[in-house]
């Protein structure tokens, strides 16, 4: 992660919307700025294994100016409400079939109220499932 993090570009900066977390999961949605020309809307996916980062996944999708409903792709609240996890999943996954690679539900009395989520195309090449070595 060092490596990575000196290899930045000068002015680059990461705007932070949210932080879940789930068993070994910790998942961070916010926006990347000075990547490239344009900011990019970020899923990062880290698995924790013996309190140090063990994977990391991602999905960036650029910063989408004017939306149907007048959201961005960050906003709402950060921190979730007092639910019922169980049944927030099961919701979820009723909501129907994924086609997103990352797709992120904030969940309110018993019904989802937002949904952000990155579309992004998987090369051919990395359509098979990763092996980890670690």
């Amino acid at each position: 992660m060092r490596a990575l993090v000196a290899t930045l570009p000068e002015g680059f900066h990461y705007e932070l919307a949210r932080v879940i977390a789930d068993g070994d999961l910790v998942a961070l949605h916010g926006v990347h700025h000075g990547f490239g020309p344009e900011p990019l809307v970020a899923f990062d996916l880290f698995r924790v294994e013996n309190g140090k980062l063990a994977e990391h996944w991602d999905a960036l999708t650029p910063v989408v100016q004017h939306t149907a409903s007048g959201r961005s792709q960050t906003d709402g609240p950060v921190l979730p409400a007092a639910v019922d996890t169980e049944r927030s999943r099961a919701l979820v996954r009723e909501f129907g079939e994924q086609v997103a690679c990352w797709d992120l539900f904030r969940v309110a009395d018993g019904k989802i109220v937002e949904h952000w989520d990155v579309i992004t195309p998987v090369p051919a090449r990395l359509s098979t499932p990763a092996v980890s070595g670690h």
